[in-house]
């Protein structure tokens, strides 16, 4: 008898164990969940950084074309505007000699 009383121990310990063992796997999986929810989150932010980053060099690239094309308009109208005060200039000289 005393032999089976130790199968009796040995299985309530083993069932013990076994319960011990399914609580621990049930925690790690929640852990295990946890970490690649922060993970999956990490790689979506790196993502929404680098989607910024390449709207921002978009962004950058066209100001710096605005602004060389802003520069070639007030130097073409500096040129014209130099233009007309050249000529009337010219025919402000022209008419006062001629007058004389």
């Amino acid at each position: 008898m005393e032999n089976g009383q130790t199968y009796v121990i040995w299985l309530s310990e083993l069932r013990r164990s076994m319960s011990k063992l399914a609580i621990l796997c049930k925690w790690a999986c929640i852990v295990f969940k946890i970490v690649l929810a922060h993970l999956g989150l990490e790689l979506l932010l790196k993502c929404i950084e680098l989607a910024l980053v390449s709207v921002e060099i978009i962004v950058v690239g066209l100001l710096s074309e605005m602004l060389q094309n802003l520069t070639r308009r007030v130097v073409e109208v500096s040129w014209s505007t130099f233009g007309v005060q050249s000529l009337t200039l010219i025919l402000r000289l022209w008419l006062a000699l001629r007058v004389q």
